[in-house]
């Protein structure tokens, strides 16, 4: 089960989320080393989220996004530097205000140079999906799936992946953290009860639960995973290493029509 987490590096080298989290240079190293050492090899970065070029190291399988919006030269200098397992679009709802035929050459001279092995799209919804699928079919995938948000936990979106050989990666399992809190964030007010009821259906261990759920989602090939300090990791390795998938995979069936905009952390405001 280890294999099929990925970490995400939003707050390793900047300011991320809504919850506190305190990471300098040192401790994303003794992070990303312990996860090596514990068959955790894969990382989900953005060249937006900062210089993540310091923490490279052999054996990792790396996967960054771009905005459509960046300089399509330089980011083809950054690739050939870089052994990137994937490149995602970070922003497909913006294709339509750029040059696609632009945008496809860059696509045609990264397979060209096979700077990376899979190119792909960060999506929230399907209609980012759709954007994307206008300049290409993706090789990967990446989509918002936990309990309060399964949208894309369909019938018809799994056998198109399966269909298609596409790679699945599943983000915002823990919400930001939120779904593992013991408080709720006040600007989340709205959704309080939704959440006292998903506490309530987890029962003494949200974070296996919510582990077991997510491994049960075979089209899932990646879960990239948020944490705010080592702490966390070793309880996930702990965790991941004891749980019995067919025990959670309808767990959170009674969520999966749930509908509010602040499931989308996109219309968060703190203040």
């Amino acid at each position: 089960m280890l294999r099929k987490i990925a970490l995400g590096t939003a707050n390793f080298t900047q300011s991320y989320g809504v919850l506190p989290s305190d990471l300098d240079n040192l401790k994303v190293q003794s992070i990303i080393d312990f996860a090596m050492d514990n068959q955790i090899n894969a990382f989900d970065t953005a060249f937006a989220y900062g210089d993540f070029s310091e923490f490279l190291k052999d054996g990792m399988q790396v996967i960054t996004k771009f905005s459509v919006f960046d300089d399509y030269g330089l980011l083809l200098q950054k690739l050939r530097q870089t052994n990137y397992y994937a490149l995602l679009v970070h922003d497909p709802h913006s294709i339509s205000k750029v040059k696609s035929d632009m945008l496809l050459k860059f696509f045609d001279d990264i397979r060209k140079e096979s700077l990376v092995k899979k190119i792909g799209v960060s999506v929230y919804d399907f209609k980012d999906l759709r954007e994307f699928e206008n300049i290409i079919k993706p090789d990967l995938i990446q989509i918002p799936l936990n309990p309060l948000n399964q949208a894309f936990l369909t019938d018809n979106f799994v056998e198109y992946v399966n269909a298609n050989g596409i790679e699945v990666h599943a983000r915002s399992l823990f919400l930001q953290g939120v779904l593992l809190s013991d408080t709720l964030p006040k600007f989340l007010n709205p959704i309080s009860d939704l959440w006292q009821n998903f506490k309530e259906t987890c029962g003494d261990s949200r974070l296996k639960k919510l582990l077991g759920w997510a491994f049960a989602q075979k089209f899932v090939d990646k879960w990239v995973l948020g944490i705010s300090s080592i702490q966390d990791l070793l309880a996930i390795i702990n965790c991941a290493k004891n749980i019995s998938v067919n025990e959670f995979k309808d767990r959170f069936e009674a969520f999966k029509m749930v509908s509010h905009s602040l499931i989308d952390p996109r219309n968060w405001k703190s203040s």
